[in-house]
Order: C-alpha cells, then sequence, then structure tokens
C-alpha cells in the first residue's frame, strides 16, 4: 500500500499536500472538543455587568442619555439615538416631545392700505406714488384736505387738458402678474372734489394692467365719499397700476384730495424675511412691510413700489433695501418712513479749496470749478481724516469768476468751518441697495448692486457719505447676502462663497467653498457665538471661527449619512442663547434641528437634535423673539398663505417639564439606533426589555414596539412589533411651574426574539383628553434590554472546534524526519486558514493554536537511521 494513503491526517495549504501519521506511542493521539465561546466575562460598556456571562440572560444594553444627539444607526455611541421626529432628546435622562408648534400665524389677504405715499414723503413730495402732469397741474402731498392722518394727496390742474395723474405700479412682469391672471382686484379711494359737478370735469380712479384699463365712474363728491373701481386682470397682463386722474373742461382751478386708499387684495408676492426690531417683529412679503407687537397677528405697515430685497437694524433705525434700482427707506417707528437721500461712492474728480470757509458762510465759493460737469452736483468737503460734511454745490457751469455756490441749506444747517486747501470731490447720490448688514454697530455695510458693496458708519440723511465701491473678485457669481456680525467684521454671501472685506478689500473668506458654488439658491449667512455658519452646494454647513478662522465641516449629512429627511439644503438658520436652530428643505418636508458644542462627560463637540419634522417646506427666514412675552421661533415660507409658522422654545433649557405654560407638541416618533453588544457577529436571544417612564394616566402615553435586523425601514409603520404602553401614573398635581410630575415606573416587556440586531421605536402621545393638556408630555427615561448571545449567526452555528493530535515524525520513502518538522514550522506559520482532515474524515478549516506545536525526541539517530520525534499539535478550528 502507498504510504501516503496510509496517512491519517493531511494538511493542504496554498496548493501544498502534508500527511502525517497519528502516533501510536499514546492511547489517543486524536482528539476533537468544543471550544468555549466566552471567557469568564466580558466587558458589556455597563461598568455593572462587566463580570457577567453573556450566554446568560443579563442586561445586554443600558441608555438612559440621549445628548450627544443623532444619527448613531448602529450602537457605537450610548449616549446617541438614531432618529427623532417631533421629540426632544437634548436634556439629560429624557426623551420627551417637542416644544408646541402653535397656529400660523394668517398673513391677511384683507384691504392693503396704500395710501403710505401719503403720509410719508419729505415737505410736499409724495412717495412711492409717481406723477404725470400736464404743464398746468400739481400732486402733491398736503395736509389741508386730509381725511385721516397727517397728510392726503393734492391734485390741481388749472387748464382744459393739462391733467393731473398720481400712479403706483404695484407688480410688473408676466412671472409676477402669473398669480393674478382671471382675478379681479378692487381699488377704493376716499376723494374730495372741490368743485363737484363741473361740466365735462374728471375725477376717476383706475386700474391698469398692460393690456386694457378700467376706469371708475367719475367722481362728483363735494365732501369725502369713496369712489371704487374693479378689473379682472387679462391674460398677458405685464402690469398692475393703479392711479388717480383729474382734468377739467375749462380754463379754471380744479383739486381734488385723496385718502385712504386701498386695494382689495394683499399682493400675492412670497414672503423673504422676519427679523426682530426693538418691540417688534417685522417681516418682509413681497412689497409688503408687516409688524407685530405680540406675536399673535401682523399689521401693515406700509406696501413699496418694489419687491423688498433685505431688513437691517442698524442704530435705532429700521432700513429697507428695494434692490439696485430703488433707493431705501429707514424708520425708527414703523409709521414714518424716510427715503434716503444719503449720497457716496466713487470719487473720481477732485479740486481743492482756495479759500477758508467760516461756519457762519451760507453761501461759501469754490475758487476752481475747472473739474466739475453738470448744473449741480454733490460733494463732500475733506479738511482732514475725521472731518466730514456733505453739500450740494450749484451753477457749477456758471461762467462766474467769483467761483462755484456751495448750498448748506440743501442738506441741513450744521456747517463745519474749513481752511483753505481743504479736498472738495464729487459723489453721486445712492441710487439702489439690494442688501444691508450691521456690522457690530461700528459701520454697516450695503450691496448696491448684486456686485459692489460700499460702507458707512452712519447712514442716515447728512450722515458719513457711503465709501467708494468694493469689488469682490469673482464678478460672474452675485453677492446674495450681507451678514450682520456682533463682532464688527464685514460679511458677505456670495454665489460662489463666503467673502470677508479687510482693509477695504474682499476675498474668499472659506477657501474650501468654492467647490460649492451654487448659482440656484440664494445662501444667507448667520453670525452665531462667534461663529459664521456658511450654507453652501445642495447641502453643506460649515462653520468658521471669526477669532481664529479656523472652518470646520458640521453638515447634516456628515452626521446622518443616508438619511434621506435630512439630505437637503439649509433655507433658514436663526439662533437663542442655547441653541442654534436650522430649517433643512428636503424636498417634502421642513426638518428644524437644533445644534451646539456640548459637554458630556467632560468631552465637547458639536450635536444635532432633530426637533419639528413639519409641512410646509420651503422655509426662507426665522428667528427667535420674546415679542410675544414668551421666547418663540418664527418662520416664514416662500408662500404667504402659509403664515407666520410659529413654534415654542424653552425659555431657561433648564427644566422645561416645570416651565410655565410650556406646552409640548401631541405627537412624535423616537427610535434608538441597532443594538448589537460587543458580539456584533452574533446572535442574541432577545428575553425582555425594561422602559423607565413618566406617564400621565389619562393624559399621556408611551407605546413602545421592536424591529429586528432585515425586517425593513424604521419609518414603516408595518415593520415594527408592538410591545404595548409604558405604566402610567395617576400620582400628579398642579399645572405650570406649580405641575408635579408623577414617580417613574418602570415598565417589562417580553420579546423572545432571536436575532443579531434589535431596536425599539418609541411613539409619545399628548393632549389624550382633548388639546387642554398639551403641556404634559410623556417622558422617556430609560431602556435596559435583557438577553444572551447566542453561537449563532442568522440562525447559522458559529460553534467551532478544538482539536489535538499527537504525530509520529519518524521518516520513510517519501519523507524525512527533517522535512516533516520543516513542514510543520511552514504550517504554524501560516497566515491563512488551514484545509486539514483527520481520521474522523470531517473537513475543517484551522490555524494552529498559540503555542500549539511541540515536539519531543523518541529515538536517537544511533538507535536508528535518523532521529525520530512526536509531534504535539493544538489546533483551533476558524
Amino acid at each position: 500500500m502507498d504510504e501516503a494513503k496510509q496517512k491519517n491526517v493531511v494538511f493542504r495549504y496554498k496548493g501544498q499536500r502534508y500527511p502525517f501519521t497519528l502516533s501510536k506511542l499514546v492511547e489517543t493521539p486524536y482528539s476533537v472538543t468544543p471550544r468555549p465561546m466566552f471567557g469568564a466575562s466580558i466587558l458589556t460598556g455597563e461598568a455593572d455587568y462587566s463580570n457577567m456571562r453573556p450566554d446568560e440572560v443579563v442586561p445586554l444594553v443600558i441608555q438612559n442619555d440621549w445628548r450627544r444627539g443623532f444619527q448613531d444607526v448602529d450602537y457605537d455611541d450610548s449616549k446617541k439615538y438614531a432618529y427623532s421626529q417631533n421629540c426632544d432628546a437634548r436634556f439629560k435622562n429624557r426623551v420627551m416631545l417637542a416644544p408646541k408648534k402653535q397656529t400660523a400665524i394668517t398673513i391677511s389677504t384683507a384691504l392693503a392700505t396704500l395710501s403710505d405715499g401719503f403720509e410719508q414723503g419729505s415737505s410736499t413730495t409724495l412717495y412711492l406714488w409717481e406723477s404725470t402732469l400736464g404743464d398746468f397741474a400739481t400732486a402733491t402731498r398736503s395736509t389741508t384736505g386730509k381725511r385721516t392722518g397727517t397728510y392726503c394727496a393734492c391734485l390741481t390742474t388749472t387748464s382744459n387738458g393739462h391733467d393731473a395723474k398720481i400712479h403706483r405700479t404695484l407688480a410688473s412682469g408676466a412671472t409676477a402678474l402669473a398669480s393674478y391672471i382671471g382675478t379681479t382686484v378692487t381699488m377704493t379711494a376716499y376723494l374730495d372734489y372741490d368743485a363737484a359737478g363741473a361740466t365735462g370735469s374728471v375725477t376717476k380712479l383706475y386700474i391698469a394692467d398692460g393690456v386694457g384699463t378700467t376706469y371708475s365712474d367719475n367722481f362728483t363728491g363735494a365732501t369725502y365719499a369713496q369712489a371704487t373701481v374693479s378689473r379682472e386682470i387679462a391674460a398677458g397682463a405685464t402690469e398692475l397700476t393703479i392711479g388717480i386722474w383729474l382734468d377739467t373742461a375749462t380754463d379754471d382751478t380744479k383739486t381734488v384730495y385723496a385718502d385712504d386708499v386701498t386695494l382689495a387684495t394683499m399682493i400675492p408676492a412670497a414672503p423673504s424675511l422676519i427679523i426682530p426690531f426693538g418691540s417688534y417683529l417685522v417681516a418682509a412679503v413681497g412689497a409688503h412691510l408687516l409688524y407685530s407687537s405680540d406675536g399673535a397677528s401682523f399689521t401693515q405697515a406700509i406696501v413699496f413700489n418694489d419687491t423688498i430685497t433685505d431688513l437691517c437694524v442698524y442704530g435705532n433705525n429700521l432700513w429697507v433695501m428695494l434692490g439696485a434700482s430703488a433707493v431705501p427707506y429707514y424708520t425708527s417707528d414703523l409709521s414714518a418712513f424716510t427715503l434716503s437721500s444719503q449720497y457716496g461712492g466713487d470719487a473720481d474728480r477732485y479740486t481743492t479749496l482756495t479759500a477758508a470757509i467760516a461756519s457762519s458762510d451760507t453761501t461759501p465759493t469754490v475758487a476752481d470749478r475747472s473739474v466739475f460737469s453738470g448744473d449741480a452736483c454733490y460733494a463732500v468737503i475733506d479738511e482732514d481724516e475725521d472731518t466730514e460734511e456733505i453739500v450740494q454745490i450749484d451753477d457749477v457751469d456758471e461762467p462766474d469768476p467769483a467761483g462755484i455756490t456751495i448750498d448748506r441749506a440743501e442738506l441741513g444747517t450744521t456747517a463745519y468751518a474749513h481752511a483753505s486747501g481743504a479736498t472738495i470731490r464729487e459723489i453721486g447720490a445712492m441710487s439702489g441697495a439690494v442688501y444691508m448688514a450691521n456690522c457690530g454697530d461700528r459701520i454697516c455695510a450695503i450691496a448696491d448692486t448684486t456686485g459692489t458693496v460700499r460702507t458707512s458708519d452712519d447712514p442716515t440723511n447728512n450722515g458719513t457719505p457711503l465709501s467708494t465701491s468694493i469689488t469682490p473678485p469673482n464678478s460672474t457669481y452675485t453677492i446674495t447676502d450681507m451678514v450682520d456680525d456682533p463682532n464688527g467684521n464685514t460679511l458677505m454671501m456670495k454665489q460662489d462663497g463666503p467673502y470677508i472685506v479687510v482693509d477695504d478689500t474682499a476675498s474668499p473668506s472659506i477657501p474650501d467653498t468654492l467647490s460649492d458654488v451654487n448659482t440656484t439658491d440664494s445662501y444667507k449667512g448667520y453670525v452665531w457665538k462667534g461663529y459664521w455658519y456658511v450654507p453652501g452646494g445642495v447641502n453643506k454647513l460649515r462653520r468658521q471661527n471669526l477669532s481664529t478662522d479656523t472652518v470646520e465641516d458640521i453638515s447634516i449629512t456628515q452626521f446622518a449619512q443616508g438619511d434621506k429627511d435630512m439630505d437637503g439644503k439649509v433655507t433658514a438658520i436663526a439662533g437663542d442663547g442655547e441653541y442654534l436652530y436650522l430649517a433643512i428643505d428636503n424636498g417634502t418636508y421642513t426638518e428644524i434641528i437644533a445644534g451646539r458644542d456640548e459637554n458630556v462627560d467632560g468631552s465637547t463637540s458639536w450635536v444635532w437634535h432633530p426637533i419639528w419634522h413639519v409641512t410646509p417646506d420651503d422655509f426662507v427666514s426665522m428667528c427667535v423673539s420674546a415679542v410675544s412675552g414668551s421666547k418663540k421661533l418664527y418662520a416664514l415660507t416662500n408662500t404667504y398663505t402659509d403664515g407666520v409658522q410659529v413654534f415654542a422654545l424653552s425659555q431657561s433649557y433648564s427644566d422645561p417639564l416645570i416651565e410655565a405654560s410650556y406646552e409640548v407638541t401631541t405627537s412624535g416618533t423616537f427610535v434608538t439606533p441597532w443594538y448589537s453588544t460587543d458580539f456584533v457577529e452574533n446572535d442574541k436571544f432577545w428575553d425582555s426589555v425594561w422602559i423607565g417612564a413618566i406617564n400621565f394616566q389619562g393624559y399621556t402615553s408611551l407605546r413602545v414596539s421592536y424591529q429586528l435586523e432585515g425586517q425593513g425601514e424604521w419609518d414603516d409603520t408595518n415593520d415594527w412589533t408592538e410591545l404595548g404602553y409604558c405604566t402610567a401614573s395617576d400620582m400628579f398635581s398642579g399645572t405650570g411651574a406649580t405641575l408635579v410630575y408623577p414617580p417613574e415606573q418602570v415598565t417589562r416587556f417580553s420579546i423572545g426574539q432571536t436575532s443579531r440586531k434589535i431596536r425599539f421605536k418609541f411613539d409619545l402621545k399628548a393632549a389624550l383628553d382633548g388639546s387642554t393638556t398639551d403641556e404634559y408630555s410623556p417622558v422617556l427615561t430609560r431602556i435596559r434590554v435583557d438577553g444572551r448571545v447566542e453561537s449563532s449567526l442568522a440562525g447559522v452555528s458559529l460553534r467551532k472546534k478544538n482539536i489535538a493530535c499527537v504525530l509520529d515524525l519518524s521518516g520513510g520513502p517519501q519523507s524525512s524526519v527533517k522535512g516533516q518538522l520543516t513542514a510543520l514550522a511552514a504550517l504554524e506559520a501560516a497566515t491563512e486558514p488551514i484545509d486539514f482532515e483527520g481520521p474522523d474524515c470531517i473537513p475543517r478549516k484551522v490555524r494552529f493554536a498559540q503555542e500549539g506545536l511541540e515536539t519531543r525526541l523518541t529515538r536517537r539517530p544511533a538507535e536508528a537511521k535518523e532521529a525520530e520525534f512526536v509531534a504535539m499539535l493544538t489546533l483551533e478550528e476558524v
């Protein structure tokens, strides 16, 4: 018989076959025994259970703190969770319902008062209304003839055919008019005609849409009465213009007073901004500026002729930006609005005063007038770096040897004295303003176009002229925001990322964002607690430390990879003293999440907590305000019919459970990570779960469900197995600040299932008896999962064997003892599993145990052709 066939132990490794013979010197040269799965103890992450055997039913998981936020899909951090909707896990040892999303505040579509330009103005000049006048006609702002308020409009004509018209274009362009097509628009105004009934005289209201014009009946009232005109906006409309028309059939004076003009529908425009201003909230909705003094309703302050592009609080004033082609307004009281007559900008022509100017001079002259052109210009007189005065220069081209006349009275009576040789530079009027930022009340920065920025420490009329243009690089990309910064930095957002202005030069602040160029979304930045938060791309959010310039990527997708709900653009940002709030638009819902640097057990890192999962989507602006008497988060979407969204906030973030009038949402969902213990690749027999909860009998509920690995998505209700409801207690009393919460109750739920992983879902509900008790929230306090680790994976046994064998190494025709010893040494050093078959004819994959090869000499060379050995092998099945 061939010697190789007589061998009863065979190894195969990397294509080589190594046969050996079991020893005849021992009684049991071959044995196979079970290998223990576990040692005497194991660390499970909970010190209390570090000495318990996991193959016995013991507490495998304990979790009672979730302050490190989401999204821990697998249980890698004992203080994280996986998902949450309308729940709040920011407080130690508790998960509760999110603060209440309150009823949205309606943006009224009732009458929109449009006579703002009668009350707003300068002397007799009307604001907002334009005039079309014959040679013998006037249109002025007047206190005479007013019906309400302080001013009205006064139209006068003295000659037939020389009519007087005032008109406002409230919307223009096919896109802006699209929502009006087929809608009937009604205009009303109170008129007082001082020569009523004059033959052939015309006093009418009208509405024009670019396709046609509809006029009211001729007004004939001798005292104030209301006139009305309506028009259905035609297909193809290109404008919405309203007006008042006065003409006379005779060459005598006719006057009509107009007041309290209304439009019987609000202009259906997109909201864009909501910010605090003093004791008010102010909101921009198209051309409408709305305000609220109580956080419960909004009132129209004024309607402009142009869409509001930005709002900014600087000093005591609210500034209203109206775009690159419209001059901004400012107000200190939301009642009187001042049209900016500020000047400034590029200084390209200079001259020098050759004579001193005393402070008492009212019409000083400039000897050298050769550098100016035109009949008049505005200029800054610079005596030194700290003294500037803005003046008007008249009759620039007048060939008068005496020089150019400076009219100080045009812009105020305050005058500086100037020594001879002071410089005068010509400047132009502000032509428009798109965005504005308050740079720490030190200066303001105004983007007068989408490509240039100017600064001033006092932009009010008669204040400090605007600086020369600061033009950021990469002009292909436009400015999308000027960012308020209480630290005093001049910050701007562009389509290609954030920029900062230093020494009148703008440069990219975070160069990495150049890879996130976005020409579709006009992102706005936000400064909070010394960091600049910069959204970009399609789902990015970075923050830059404004002191150290260090940058950190805190994009939600970094924390929630693969979570479709969180994969969206950041559309709005706001913060209070404790948390930064983001609105994330995923195309279907808005996820509002809270974040901050959180210190847990001595380790500080940025964390995110989902708070609200709401409709509608398309949030565009948010702010925090206590205008209602308590702190709340207010938000606007891009659809005015959504109203102003309102979310309650914790007043102190200390203990919202006992805050007075703290209310919660009526339902929410909280999902744990996949629990798998330290033995990730083993099945576990999940025996039971113990849930600690605070629950109000008859008012709140906490339902518990579980899901085993492979059973489906977390948000599919059909993939969960319900365990039941946590025990509730009726041991509580009081409300608000006097509320005494019931004691914690622990409920045990049996599971009795085997799987590699398990996770739990908690459905929290409040106000079970109706909406009157939404200040009570169920509270999840702790989770303990009992079970044991199984010697299987997906039902397949993981049990392995230990193999011991003793081999005779005596040499033979086909192998020497030396060759056998060399082969065994090579097999012991193998880095990959070895194929093995013993006398039981069961093929296995094995490796040598540590110190698994021992050899002993049995016959010396003098007693045989060569020395003989026995080899004792300890093998482990793999």
